[in-house]
């Protein structure tokens, strides 16, 4: 939760996640990073179903 009075983030261990671009809908780091999909679609339902 982030505390829009004093920009603060309240972290919960248990349930707080971070994470980096997972490049959704991105066909070309598919390619250029051999990533095991048929296409941007399959890559995009793995990212979905892993998050």
């Amino acid at each position: 939760m982030i505390d829009t009075i004093t920009q603060k983030i309240s972290l919960h261990e248990e349930r707080t996640w971070f994470i980096a671009d997972p490049h959704a809908g991105d066909d070309a780091i598919r390619r250029h990073c051999d990533r095991p999909f048929p296409s941007v679609e399959a890559l995009d339902a793995e990212i979905w179903k892993n998050l």
